[in-house]
């Protein structure tokens, strides 16, 4: 076992610092993962203090918002005095974006007193322009702005950044007036349908390239509605109005959603865990409560009662019939199955008979589950 010395746990083995290095990776995504209302927001988790006094900072931000009734998260590199704090915010309530408001206040006075900074490494951005008068002084703000206006006299480089910025609670997407349809769902979604396309918080890590799976209808067609996360936006304004609510079982949402494979990739990769697989099914049952479905629908919905009906004696005839060129003329232009698939072809004799006259009562029981390929085409 590992030597504890006070606080600190020296790893001196591979294995036990590659865990540590596991865990580091992943801990973004295990915190974005959170489902529910209240969400690790990361409104001040780039204030970094000198390393001596992180032991001081930390727990005051802990009091302040256990007062407040806020929990919070913290993960990251504590030997840069940059720990990562995220509290646990519901943007949708108004009381809680005066609780987000006045946790970022006091954390900046706190950064005062340590002599800390409100970005270590990310930049202030939109999230924490808001104090920087108050927490450079005017003086120094002062030449924030004559250098923004030296550089961009139009104020068209990313306006309300550093300077002039707008509130904190400005422009929200998700904010208090935030509401979204109901659903009635067939699949079970705990916190609702809604809930569930919002576990998508932007990141676009679902538009990469160079490695993993996902997503593999962006990788080929490189249009963000083809994205995960162009489909969790799409479905996201149609359930708040942001587009007509008839739009989500529209054709135009169809047509993002059509390309979706299933793979289910994002649930694995996606930091928030975001399942359009899953999202994609309950989609296509409200569309096809408003829509017709395509043959091709009917045909693979009943292929098992299709292909015993091919199978057996009739096989050698059901293979004849599907090698000819109109039927693959029938097949691409009726069904989409195109006609430069080959197609699987029907065997004599079943899985389900064969294995019944091979089988031995004496031998020990097995259940075999045969899905319908195996079954009459591949026994």
């Amino acid at each position: 076992s590992p030597l504890t010395v006070g606080p600190m746990t020296p790893l001196l083995d591979s294995a036990r610092q590659a865990n540590v290095w596991s865990l580091r990776k992943v801990g973004l995504g295990l915190l974005m993962s959170v489902r529910g209302e209240w969400k690790p927001l990361p409104f001040i988790e780039d204030t970094a203090v000198p390393p001596q006094h992180l032991a001081d900072y930390i727990p005051r931000i802990e009091a302040f918002c256990r007062e407040l009734g806020v929990r919070m998260t913290y993960y990251a590199h504590a030997s840069a005095g940059c720990l990562h704090i995220r509290p646990l915010i519901n943007v949708k309530q108004a009381a809680e974006l005066g609780k987000m408001r006045a946790i970022t206040q006091y954390t900046a006075e706190l950064l005062g007193e340590y002599g800390g900074a409100l970005s270590g490494e990310h930049g202030d951005g939109r999230v924490r322009s808001w104090l920087n008068e108050a927490f450079y002084g005017p003086d120094l703000y002062r030449l924030f702005k004559q250098v923004k206006a030296a550089f961009d006299p139009q104020n068209l480089f990313n306006p309300g950044n550093i300077v002039d910025a707008p509130a904190q609670d400005a422009n929200l997407r998700i904010g208090p007036g935030y509401q979204t349809i109901s659903l009635n769902t067939r699949l079970h979604f705990a916190d609702g349908f809604a809930t569930e396309v919002e576990m998508c918080n932007g990141a676009g890590v679902c538009r990469k390239l160079n490695s993993g799976a996902m997503c593999p209808s962006f990788m080929a067609t490189r249009e963000e509605e083809h994205s995960t996360r162009g489909r969790a936006n799409l479905l996201r304004a149609a359930l708040a109005g942001w587009l007509p609510h008839a739009e989500l079982t529209g054709p135009r949402m169809y047509a993002a959603m059509e390309l979706c494979v299933s793979c289910k990739t994002c649930k694995a990769e996606c930091p928030s865990s975001v399942d359009m697989a899953r999202l994609k099914t309950e989609f296509l049952s409200q569309y096809y409560d408003k829509h017709s479905r395509p043959l091709r629908d009917y045909l693979f919905g009943h292929i098992d009662t299709l292909s015993k009906l091919a199978g057996g004696w009739r096989a050698p005839l059901a293979n004849r019939v599907l090698s000819w060129d109109v039927t693959k003329t029938v097949l691409d232009r009726g069904f989409g199955i195109s006609r430069e698939r080959t197609l699987p072809r029907f065997a004599r004799r079943a899985f389900t008979s064969w294995s019944s006259a091979a089988s031995s009562r004496t031998a020990p029981p097995v259940v075999l589950f045969v899905d319908p390929y195996n079954a009459y085409s591949y026994p």
